[in-house]
C-alpha cells in the first residue's frame, strides 16, 4: 500500500511539474508577444473579424455627402445585412441597408436620380440611397434612436408613439411598443458604438 502510494505522490508531482512548465511556457510566450506588440494587433484583428467593414470609401463618401456618421452607416449595415450586397428579404428590402422599393422612389426624387430596383443590389447605389434615408429621417426626429426606429418600422409608426403620452414623453420616445424595433434599435446602438471605436475614432 505504502509503495503504491509513493507511486500516486510521485504521480501527482510529475503532472504538477508538466503543467507549472507548460504554464510557464505559455506566460512566456504570451510575455514575448507583448513586447514585440503581436498581442494588441491579435486583437484588433479579432475586433475587425467581429465587426467588419466593406465598402469603405463608399461609407466615407455617402457619409460627407449626407452627413451621417460613417459608424451608424456600418451599423445599419450590418444590422440589416451584414454586408451582404446581395440580400433580399422576404418583404422585398434589397441590399446591403436593405431598402424597400417604394422608400427607393421617394429617396430618389430627393437625389434626382433615376436607377432601377436592381440597382439597389449595387454597392454604391445601395449605400447613397440608405444614407440618404437616414439623413432625411434624422432632418425630421433630431434623434438617433427615433431615427433607427423609423428605418426599421416606418416614420407613422413613430410619428404615432411619438404623439402617445405611452410611448413619449416632452417629445422624444421613451418607449418602443413594437418588439423587434425595440431591439433592432438597441443593436444598432450598440454597433455604432463598436464601429466608431475600432474604425473611426481618429476620424
Amino acid at each position: 500500500m505504502k509503495s503504491a502510494g509513493n507511486r500516486m505522490t510521485r504521480g501527482i508531482i510529475v503532472v504538477s511539474v508538466i503543467l507549472i512548465t507548460a504554464l510557464l511556457t505559455v506566460l512566456t510566450l504570451l510575455a514575448v508577444m507583448a513586447i514585440s506588440g503581436k498581442i494588441p494587433d491579435m486583437i484588433d484583428r479579432a475586433r475587425k473579424s467581429a465587426y467588419p467593414v466593406e465598402y469603405e470609401d463608399i461609407i466615407l463618401e455617402a457619409s460627407k455627402e449626407f452627413s451621417v456618421p460613417p459608424e451608424r452607416i456600418c451599423a445599419v449595415i450590418y444590422a440589416e445585412s451584414k454586408f451582404n450586397k446581395n440580400a433580399k428579404s422576404s418583404a422585398g428590402a434589397i441590399g446591403l441597408m436593405q431598402i424597400i422599393p417604394e422608400t427607393f422612389d421617394d429617396v430618389q426624387k430627393y437625389m434626382d436620380t433615376s436607377y432601377s430596383y436592381e440597382d439597389l443590389y449595387d454597392p454604391r447605389v445601395n449605400i447613397f440611397a440608405g444614407t440618404c434615408y437616414l439623413s432625411y429621417l434624422y432632418s425630421l426626429l433630431g434623434d438617433w434612436d427615433e431615427t433607427h426606429a423609423a428605418y426599421n418600422a416606418g416614420i407613422g409608426n413613430v410619428w404615432s408613439w411619438l404623439e402617445n403620452d405611452e410611448y413619449s414623453e416632452n417629445g422624444r420616445l421613451t418607449h418602443i411598443p413594437f418588439e423587434e424595433t425595440k431591439n433592432y434599435v438597441k443593436k444598432v446602438d450598440k454597433l455604432q458604438k463598436k464601429y466608431a471605436e475600432i474604425y473611426f475614432s481618429d476620424k
